[in-house]
């Protein structure tokens, strides 16, 4: 279908091949080569302007009903911002143009990119509370398009979460930039309610009134309440939000309340400043609060190695590999500290060569994780995704991001993690059969998405029988017990129990399989008066430690006392 554009037309649809509107003759193809789709929002007399997709749907058009020169000021303002501005997480804009509807009306024009998502205050009306590591990867990444925007000379002025994108990969976007305007001249009055900075009322925009309006959008994010609706405490006029969120660190907390200060002076002084408070620094003399986290005894060690370095002596691959074969004998064994004493001097070492690699990352966050410390594990599994220097390392970073994710209960970016892990493992990979297992296991107990789940792991069953690993009983046994249970999800119960019986035969120790096969026995016609499946998911071990088998070994223990 090709879309007409006029305001005016009474009946906008054409023909996919139309060249003019049917009903009011305008041009269908703009520039001489777009068309348009569909409108992208629904048609509404109060708003000045209107957004249109591309019939290939790689762009957006943007066009202004309205005429009057404050409208047209600051529509020429944001197309121009646009054209110039370079920021992955900005949309790229291509120019304004003037286009002639057949009525002669003058319309002003431009496209920009189209990327997939919903705005923020879509997300929060479907979607529960998020964690508060969703909500310091929006903050996260906000402050750094801020930082580049308000480097460039600009202020947004209207951030709220109509304002921002959220993508299918859970990154963040920030759009309409209809109020932007130079920090210098910045004396126009924009307000949105709730989120608008009182000093921004008063028609004294600086850059602190971007902050604060982003610590109002995370704010309605956190608690799923538009700020209007908090209580506020009578003396310090602060809001009163912390119960309405899921358990947020103190120092989230009081991060989040310095952006909502109600006074600029209260506030971080800059955008790049306020990052630097929630993003550990990447800077050499920094580095005891990086990731990698150094102490004062490792940057000795590695201030002298550097000047080894400079000496050339350690310029030669030989001494890495022979560095990271220790590493990787260390974590082996268990002996943590000396394995991150080799793995950051690795990381040093290749950081002044300017060749990092991500599985020097990679593994200095299995040994954050295998130690329980979350925080400088995901640290290094981003910056291990972030090189993106060997695919295998990064899918095994994504991999230990989702077992974060499900250890701390959040399920759904847990899901995501593996399924970009599962993506870009190779079936050959030893680590193939671990991450189908984990994401089938999720899929099925959380997305309850049991046809992915089953083709998923049939995929596997079929990759295993012919791989070096076709004779582990721990594949064999997990693979077979997550199909087994997607049947069982899906009423096939027969195909389930003849999977679920390989799984124990494969894995007799286990109890998961056998009190999968114990919700066999009441399910409507297979009437069992065998209770050995019962028995055998109480008495055999939770091998994997997974909370839904003790809650099954549980149910089977209140069963057999009946």
């Amino acid at each position: 279908m090709s879309y007409c554009i006029n305001p005016e037309c009474p009946s906008r649809q054409n023909a996919d091949d139309a060249m003019v509107c049917q009903t009011c003759g305008t041009d269908l193809v703009l520039q001489g080569r777009e068309r348009i789709a569909r409108p992208l929002v629904p048609h509404d007399p109060r708003r000045p302007s209107a957004l249109y997709e591309t019939m290939d749907g790689q762009k957006v058009l943007k066009v202004l009903k309205w005429q009057e020169e404050k409208y047209v000021e600051l529509f020429e303002r944001e197309a121009l911002t646009l054209q110039d501005l370079e920021h992955p997480r900005i949309l790229k804009g291509y120019g304004l143009f003037k286009f002639i509807t057949a009525q002669n009306e003058e319309l002003l024009c431009f496209f920009m990119d189209k990327v997939p998502g919903q705005n923020l205050a879509q997300w929060i009306q479907e979607n529960k509370r998020p964690s508060e590591r969703f909500v310091l990867r929006c903050l996260r990444q906000i402050l750094d398009i801020l930082g580049y925007l308000h480097g460039e000379g600009f202020l947004h002025r209207d951030i709220k979460p109509d304002n921002v994108m959220i993508t299918p990969d859970r990154d963040f976007f920030l759009i309409d930039f209809g109020s932007v305007q130079d920090i210098y001249k910045a004396r126009t009055r924009i307000i949105s309610d709730g989120y608008t900075a009182p000093e921004q009322v008063n028609q004294r925009s600086t850059p602190k009134s971007d902050l604060y309006a982003l610590g109002r959008t995370v704010l309605h994010l956190a608690t799923g309440f538009h700020p209007t609706l908090l209580e506020r405490d009578k003396k310090s006029n602060k809001l009163f939000w912390y119960k309405k969120t899921r358990r947020f660190s103190r120092a989230s907390r009081i991060f989040i309340d310095k952006l909502l200060a109600e006074y600029p002076s209260d506030r971080p002084n800059s955008a790049f400043i306020a990052l630097n408070e929630i993003t550990p620094s990447k800077l050499i003399w920094k580095w005891a609060n990086s990731p990698i986290g150094l102490s004062f005894t490792t940057l000795t060690i590695i201030f002298g190695l550097a000047a080894m370095i400079l000496q050339n002596a350690f310029l030669n691959d030989e001494y890495i590999k022979k560095v990271y074969s220790e590493a990787q004998s260390e974590l082996v064994k268990s002996d943590y500290d000396k394995a991150k004493e080799s793995l950051r001097s690795i990381i040093f070492i290749n950081q002044l060569r300017f060749r990092e690699e991500s599985k020097h990352y990679n593994d200095l966050g299995i040994v954050y994780y295998k130690e329980r410390d979350f925080v400088r594990a995901e640290e290094n599994f981003r910056k291990s995704i972030d090189i993106k220097s060997d695919l295998i390392s990064v899918a095994i970073s994504h991999y230990h991001m989702a077992r974060i994710y499900e250890e701390t209960g959040d399920f759904e970016d847990a899901a995501l993690e593996y399924s970009k892990a599962f993506v870009m493992i190779e079936k050959d990979s030893i680590y193939y059969f671990v991450i189908v297992n984990r994401y089938a296991r999720l899929l099925i107990l959380y997305e309850k998405d049991f046809n992915e789940a089953l083709k998923i792991s049939k995929d596997a069953f079929f990759a295993l029988k012919n791989s070096e690993f076709s004779d582990s009983n721990i594949d064999i046994a997990l693979i077979n017990k997550n199909i087994g249970w997607a049947l069982l999800e899906k009423r096939d119960i027969e195909s389930a129990i003849s999977y679920l019986l390989t799984a124990t035969e494969a894995r007799p120790d286990d109890a998961t399989a056998y009190c999968l096969l114990a919700q066999t026995i009441n399910v409507e016609g297979f009437q069992f008066q065998d209770l050995t499946w019962w028995k055998e998911c109480a008495s055999q071990e939770n091998v994997d430690g997974l909370p839904e088998t003790q809650i099954w070994q549980q149910q089977a223990n209140r069963y057999l006392s009946r």
